[in-house]
């Protein structure tokens, strides 16, 4: 893209981290493409017809790490919800919970590990439905690998 920062030569160490980090670009691809292929969640990672269409547009900064702090517009569902930092609508999404092939044979694996590692049931972290206070605040997609 053109615009963007050079990063300074000074420091070597940083000039060779910010060669290794993926162009701009390609950010969407990474946090949102890439994470619904994974899950084979059709519905989410583009912007094609039937998609949810949850959207964060951010304006263009020199400063890299400032223009992601905070988006120009967010469209949740395909509403706008958020301008220049301002909420307009509040909504609500759900979270992802996946479902594993040999779920029972991980879930004993884990047991294990938090029992032994934390003196805790994996229970203690699990948060019930019901305390959320809202409908459906789960939604269970598996996962294909």
């Amino acid at each position: 893209m053109r615009g963007w920062p050079t990063p300074p030569q000074a420091n070597p160490s940083r000039a060779s981290a910010a060669a290794a980090a993926p162009p701009v670009a390609s950010y969407p691809a990474l946090t949102r493409a890439a994470p619904a292929r994974l899950f084979a969640l059709a519905d989410r990672g583009h912007l094609g017809i039937g998609a949810l269409a949850d959207i964060a547009v951010y304006a263009p900064d020199r400063d890299i790490a400032k223009m992601f702090r905070a988006a120009a517009l967010v469209f949740k569902n395909g509403e706008l919800v958020v301008r220049n930092g301002e909420v307009l609508r509040q909504t609500f999404g759900r979270a992802l919970t996946a479902t594993l092939a040999g779920e029972r044979a991980i879930e004993h694996r884990m047991r294990d590990y938090y029992e032994q590692r934390y003196g805790l049931s994996p229970d203690f972290l699990a948060v019930p439905a019901a305390a959320i206070g809202r409908p459906e605040p789960f939604e269970r997609v598996p996962c294909r690998n």
